[in-house]
């Protein structure tokens, strides 16, 4: 025995209409589909991401280390250290150019403050600075203005500024330093 439907919704699919859950399931597609590319797209986003830094951190971490870069045309290259200047009294000697005014080029004085403190001064002193201060080493701070580069240390109790017009040069000459 055959049962023959019976009811409104027979009677729409005999007329030949679309049923509602036709749609519906459409419209679930369309949503899935939506989804699935949302998905993929925010995995592609974070795979070029993962990459993006990996590549960003090996360029960072090449040159770490080791300071700004100087022009190699810069004449600071073709200037040796051959002067010897040494003061007794506080108890230093440091290596300078032949040419260059030791007098006028080099401050020392006794001082009780640290080195971070006096480099603040010296900042504050000299105001807005070319660039960031350069840490030669521990215990030398290179300060920009102007092009004019000025080399603050400190050994014992005794605090050395060197003025240098020439890039690099004032933290050669600081770097030389020797107590005894």
């Amino acid at each position: 025995m055959r049962r023959e439907a019976s009811g409104p919704a027979a009677a729409k699919a005999m007329a030949g209409e679309v049923n509602s859950n036709s749609n519906r399931s459409d419209k679930i597609t369309f949503i899935m589909r939506l989804k699935i590319i949302v998905a993929l797209l925010l995995v592609v986003g974070v795979g070029f991401s993962v990459w993006d830094y990996k590549s960003w951190r090996r360029e960072e971490i090449r040159e770490y280390g080791k300071g700004p870069k100087i022009n190699v045309q810069s004449s600071m290259f073709n200037v040796q250290l051959t002067e010897i200047y040494q003061n007794d009294e506080l108890g230093i000697r440091l290596k300078y150019p032949a040419d260059w005014e030791i007098e006028k080029n080099l401050k020392i004085e006794k001082s009780g403050k640290n080195l971070p403190d006096l480099v603040d001064e010296e900042v504050a002193r000299l105001g807005k600075l070319d660039r960031e201060p350069d840490h030669v080493s521990t215990n030398v701070t290179v300060l920009t203005k102007d092009g004019n580069q000025t080399a603050l240390t400190k050994k014992g109790d005794v605090f050395i500024k060197i003025i240098s017009p020439m890039e690099g040069l004032a933290g050669e000459i600081a770097k030389s330093l020797v107590s005894f």
